[in-house]
């Protein structure tokens, strides 16, 4: 966000919005496994909904590291994802 926010304060409020949004959609605040398939999907799309599915997966279905390879990947790769826009945004707003 501070690459591309003006201000500060711009930046934590807007920040605050999109954790908040993931957080919702991911499933933090209801339970995912009761909601309708395209919530799940949906869910799937945020850390959090992964997180939560490596979880749940490990604690119900058991079995270890081997469990939670694909949340831990899944997690890894929309961190690479978004490391990257990140970067690339402050690159150019440092060379602004």
């Amino acid at each position: 966000m501070i690459g591309i926010a003006r201000t500060q304060r711009q930046a934590e409020g807007v920040a605050s919005i999109i954790v908040f949004g993931l957080a919702l959609l991911g499933g933090n605040f209801f339970f995912i496994s009761g909601a309708p398939s395209t919530i799940k999907r949906l869910a799937l799309l945020t850390p959090n909904g992964w997180a939560i599915r490596g979880f749940t997966d490990l604690a119900t279905i058991g079995g270890g590291l081997g469990t939670i390879v694909e949340p831990v990947v899944a997690i890894l790769a929309f961190s690479a994802v978004v490391g990257t826009v990140a970067l690339s945004l402050a690159r150019r707003a440092v060379s602004s």
